[in-house]
């Protein structure tokens, strides 16, 4: 499964230490799991719009059912990143059967704009399974950053009202617990550093 959500991208994004000042860029932690997660797409074009995505290198591909998606949108510079989720949204809805939504959850994280939302889609059409999506949005002073983690699903009634056989209350938990680590991931692994970004993270190696 490619993110569903996957638009044009654009220059190649090159993977930058947390150091403070310098030029604006997006940090992005390796994804906490065993085996170590890879990179399967590192994209740009003229412009300064990039994409990069990771999957677990477990997973040979091309369809793949977990995935992080990062892209740069230089043109969207000046949106607010609510408004930005919001329009993702609207966009998810013409690809699911049904769709839930939780948020945009406004914040700011050294002293950007940035937003929080997750996406339940119960069915994807054409598809026999479902999506979760976490989303973080960050507005830099040179683009627009958008952060996805993708998670399939078995397809559901309900979006996001899930219900495993007692015999799978062991893949219950795990997904439980895959999306639990796709939030704080996105909380605590993905941030802008350089530019105006004052994020104390910045400044830890």
């Amino acid at each position: 499964m490619r993110s569903i959500l996957l638009g044009a991208a654009a220059a190649v994004l090159v993977a930058a230490p947390a150091v403070c000042g310098g030029a604006e860029h997006l940090v992005l932690k390796p994804y906490p799991a065993t085996p170590a997660w890879r990179e399967i797409t590192n994209q740009g074009e003229d412009g300064g719009a990039w994409i990069w995505e990771f999957a677990p290198a477990s997973d040979p591909g091309p369809d793949y059912p977990d995935i992080v998606t990062a892209q740069s949108f230089p043109s969207a510079r000046t949106q607010d990143p609510s408004a930005y989720l919001r329009s993702l949204f609207a966009r998810t809805a013409t690809a699911c059967e049904r769709i839930s939504v939780n948020g945009p959850v406004a914040r700011t994280e050294g002293g950007l704009a940035v937003a929080y939302g997750q996406i339940y889609c119960n069915h994807q059409l054409g598809q026999g399974f479902g999506v979760i999506l976490a989303f973080k949005v960050i507005k830099g002073d040179d683009a627009l950053y958008a952060i996805n983690r993708d998670l399939r699903t078995p397809a559901t009634a309900v979006p996001g009202v899930f219900s495993f056989p007692k015999d799978q209350a062991r893949e219950a938990t795990a997904m439980a617990q895959a999306e639990a680590v796709a939030n704080r991931y996105l909380s605590d692994g993905v941030y802008l550093c350089g530019g105006s970004a004052a994020d104390p993270r910045c400044s830890r190696p």
